[in-house]
């Protein structure tokens, strides 16, 4: 790959392992910023600063490390936590793993109403972690502008139609909030830029992807919060406002929205199944077929608790490992 390529490829996937269902259907954002009003609005611009920061110590710190998987990079930071941290980090990508399965398979039943959405969506990541790293950098850069485009139009739309209406109120918490939710998706990125960090070989590069990745998510995030600030969202609607300001503009753009939806949840997938996968090649003596397998079975098993509950139960844990993961990250 050129160095160009290489800086996009690496940015893209980021970006599309970021944006899972939580944040394409809206419900992050608007737990995570619109609530907070003016505190969530300055919680953006805190956010992109901090998100860029670690996407750099990450990747400089998986470098110096020579890591090639999450488990190399916890084990060589931190070595006496290791053992825990390492089961602690993988039940966290499995529970990602299984709440994206778990949300293709109700989406895709929805959209088309037949059954086995989960089991397919398990297939083609499966196929996809097996023809290699560069194949998952090439599908990260062939489905990120997609999913950006369906996801910002219907924002976009809505602000057209309304203008842009700043919120009048703001709580200071909003900043807190946006440190952790930028400090959660930075313990998802341990796994994406430990693995991919030698496509990256200088300081400018590595600057470049941070900026680039991060600089897609935010500007979707912005788009969104201020559509959902100009056309509020009630309480009973709030775990899909993408959705509901999509249905307000009409079919088309609902269709568009569910796609984006699915292209969103089977790209995190793809990232939480090749962090498995990895991990599991290069700390054992399975190979990759057999751990491919595993990953997807324990998955798809997992995924059986359904959508809802995995999200009302699962995601509160995947917070703390978050803060706990980047609190080991800073230590030194």
């Amino acid at each position: 790959m050129s160095v160009f390529r290489n800086v996009v490829s690496v940015a893209s996937f980021y970006a599309a392992a970021f944006i899972g269902a939580g944040f394409a259907s809206g419900q992050e954002i608007m737990r995570f910023f619109v609530r907070y009003g003016k505190g969530g609005l300055v919680g953006i611009a805190v956010s992109f600063g901090f998100l860029v920061m670690g996407t750099v110590l990450i990747i400089n710190r998986s470098k110096s490390q020579d890591a090639r998987s999450y488990a190399d990079f916890i084990y060589k930071q931190s070595p006496r936590l290791a053992p825990y941290l390492d089961i602690v980090y993988s039940m966290f990508a499995l529970i990602g793993l299984a709440v994206m399965l778990a949300g293709c398979g109700d989406l895709v039943a929805e959209l088309f109403a037949i059954g086995g959405g989960s089991i397919a969506t398990a297939l083609a990541v499966g196929m996809l972690i097996y023809q290699g790293s560069d194949r998952l950098l090439d599908i990260g850069a062939l489905l990120t502008p997609p999913i950006a485009v369906l996801l910002i139009l219907p924002a976009a739309r809505t602000l057209t139609d309304t203008g842009i209406i700043l919120p009048q109120d703001g709580v200071p918490l909003g900043i807190g909030a946006a440190l952790l939710y930028s400090s959660y998706n930075l313990c998802l990125s341990m796994a994406v830029l430990s693995a991919f960090h030698h496509k990256l070989k200088t300081n400018g590069q590595i600057w470049s992807a941070a900026l680039l990745g991060n600089g897609i998510v935010i500007i979707l995030l912005l788009t969104i919060a201020l559509s959902i600030w100009s056309e509020p969202i009630t309480d009973t609607q709030s775990n899909m406002p993408m959705l509901v300001l999509a249905e307000r503009l009409g079919p088309l753009f609902k269709i568009g929205s569910s796609v984006m939806l699915l292209a969103a949840m089977f790209s995190t997938a793809l990232a939480h199944a090749f962090a498995l996968v990895n991990r599991i090649t290069h700390q054992t003596t399975l190979g990759k077929p057999l751990s491919i397998g595993l990953v997807l079975f324990l998955g798809l098993s997992l995924s059986e608790l359904g959508f809802g509950s995995l999200i009302e139960f699962g995601y509160p844990i995947i917070g703390v490992v978050g803060l706990l993961m980047f609190a080991v990250l800073l230590r030194r």
